[in-house]
């Protein structure tokens, strides 16, 4: 009788999950057609070596895409069997995508019905409406439609996958052998793994309200005696993952110190920080945007604002604490949200970021909340009526959101869409008009690039990368005097020093410069110079092997054109081979 009671449950939960799945698989379905863009261009696109060879191993561990401080492995080799196995097509990449987040709208789920079987009991339906306030959130498009941020949702799925083998497994030694594993591969896929042991301890915290009245024991002794393996192991996962960042590094994070490293400052702009994420996880539907930027963010003028902020997070943190030694659930939900966003949140000294935050650094502080949504009980004096409009008001919510979903993919969907949108929400972004200027000249644009080029030189301090771009506009024009200009003033710039791909490109538009006023020998030690920097990169073998086509050095030429047409990506590589394979037969002519 028993088992056939519990039949129709496990039918509902099922039929539950299924169209969770559906819905949210439904909302995102347009993203199977998006294109790469931001970094997916440069770190997987243009990064033909990790489609084949073998030169991808020697990026696992350190200088992925030029970044200094990137150790995640496992983010790495994601990316590696994915443009494998998809030939770098955008398309595949997008349902990966679509599927961890699928996966861990599952995993919420999973997790949400474990606790609640473990601290009072929770419905069917509460879980199911956790997972589709999960699935349809709109902070998450950002992280579900940017191939690049698949590190934001492996990780999610990690520390996710650790709570949940902490609360499911019954045997200590197995438990703990799990959820050490779990803290390890997400620490290996992002940093901001650190706040996974917080968020363990403030589970099992509250876990302990169920056995609470029967037990005289100490609840930490209680706690420690119940989870001390867990903890040991967590603790040898965590110093595991240091060791080998820094022997695969050589430190543990480069610092590059930001301009106020004042403790009030710090404590200032988290706060401001914490208080912008608790915005997007309640009320994610308005400032939607692919950047935002530090400066527009810190109101330095508004002291008095600045301080009520201050103090507003500062008594929701005090009264969550009172609340969680008293294992509320309320309490720990809030202290566990907010422990995944502080390696966001400006405490540390260096400069991560030009944003002052992201809606996809709120992921995993979402998967907690909604994990623990069903947990939670309305307070007893919360009158009649705002508990029987609570169930339209979150319908409500989920309509708004998936119109917002819906309105927002598109915007991810190419480089242009993108940083148009960008730029209407914050006018004077240079990361916003750096991309653009980088798509209209790609695109041979000229009126556009034109237009955005003359604004951009006309700052007295232009961003590195749009000087990049301007030489190159200027060189297709063949106008060497302005693309002298900006080289010559990117060559001042102190973010050479610090940027390898900078740098690099920085030497093959000398290289080109060089070659347009007639002197191959110029551009052909530039080349040169630049493969030394990067071997990895296509254009500066294909520019030289151009170059010696033309000096009538055929063999060498053949030899560096072989070169760069591997590394180039398979959409672009049949038009390079074709373009060598032009130089080549109008030199051969030539010669006759």
């Amino acid at each position: 009788m028993k088992a056939a009671a519990e039949t129709p449950k496990r039918w509902i939960i099922v039929v539950l999950g299924l169209a969770v799945v559906g819905a949210v698989v439904a909302v995102y379905w347009p993203i199977g057609n998006a294109d790469f863009v931001w970094d997916d261009i440069v770190c997987l696109h243009d990064r033909a070596w990790l489609s084949r060879g073998e030169l991808w191993k020697s990026y696992v561990l350190r200088d992925f895409c030029g970044w200094t401080n990137y150790f995640r492995p496992l983010a790495v080799l994601m990316f590696v069997a994915e443009v494998r196995i998809f030939d770098v097509s955008p398309g595949a990449m997008h349902w990966v995508s679509l599927a961890l987040h699928v996966a861990n709208t599952l995993l919420v789920g999973r997790l949400a019905s474990s606790l609640g079987q473990q601290i009072s009991g929770t419905s069917t339906w509460r879980v199911g409406a956790a997972m589709l306030v999960y699935g349809l959130h709109p902070a998450l498009v950002e992280p579900v439609a940017w191939i690049s941020s698949q590190t934001e949702l492996l990780l999610t799925s990690c520390i996710l996958l650790g709570c949940l083998c902490n609360a499911a497994i019954d045997l200590p030694f197995w438990r703990a052998v799990s959820v050490g594993t779990c803290f390890f591969l997400a620490a290996c896929t992002k940093e901001s793994a650190i706040a996974f042991p917080i968020v363990l301890l403030l589970l099992d915290w509250l876990s302990l309200r169920s056995t609470a009245a029967t037990s005289a024991q100490r609840p930490i002794y209680r706690l420690l005696r119940w989870q001390w393996r867990t903890y040991l192991a967590v603790l040898i996962a965590g110093l595991t993952y240091l060791d080998l960042r820094y022997r695969a590094l050589g430190h543990l994070v480069a610092v590059a110190p930001i301009s106020d490293e004042s403790l009030p400052g710090r404590m200032a702009d988290a706060a401001r920080a914490i208080l912008i994420y608790w915005r997007i996880m309640v009320w994610p539907m308005a400032g939607l945007a692919p950047v935002h930027p530090v400066d527009s963010l810190r109101l330095d003028s508004a002291a008095a604002l600045t301080a009520a902020g201050s103090v507003a997070v500062g008594a929701v943190l005090l009264v969550a604490l009172l609340g969680a030694l008293r294992r509320k659930p309320a309490g720990i939900l809030i202290l566990a949200a907010t422990a995944t966003l502080l390696p966001a949140a400006h405490l540390v000294p260096v400069a991560f970021d030009s944003s002052f935050y992201h809606e996809r650094y709120a992921m995993t502080a979402l998967a907690i909340a909604c994990a623990m949504l069903p947990v939670l009980r309305s307070p007893p004096l919360l009158p009649p009526l705002v508990r029987a409009c609570a169930p339209v008001l979150a319908a409500l919510w989920l309509v708004v959101a998936v119109a917002n979903i819906r309105a927002t993919l598109p915007l991810w969907a190419n480089e242009y869409n993108l940083w148009r949108w960008a730029l209407r929400m914050h006018p004077d972004s240079v990361e916003a008009q750096e991309h653009l200027l980088s798509y209209y000249v790609m695109r041979n644009d000229r009126e556009h690039a034109h237009a955005l080029a003359d604004k951009l030189i006309a700052d007295p301090n232009p961003c590195a990368d749009c000087l990049l771009n301007i030489a190159y506009l200027a060189m297709s024009e063949r106008d060497t005097d302005r693309a002298s200009a900006a080289l010559d003033t990117l060559g001042k710039s102190r973010e050479l020093a610090n940027d390898q791909r900078l740098l690099h490109g920085y030497i093959v538009a000398q290289g080109v410069l060089r070659e347009l006023r007639g002197d191959d020998s110029g551009a052909e030690g530039a080349y040169r110079d630049a493969i030394v920097i990067d071997s990895s990169e296509p254009v500066a073998h294909m520019n030289l092997a151009l170059l010696l086509v033309k000096q009538g050095k055929l063999n060498d030429a053949q030899s560096a054109a072989d070169i760069a047409l591997a590394l180039f990506a398979p959409d672009v590589r049949e038009a390079r081979r074709a373009e060598f394979k032009k130089a080549l037969a109008n030199s051969t002519a030539a010669g006759k």
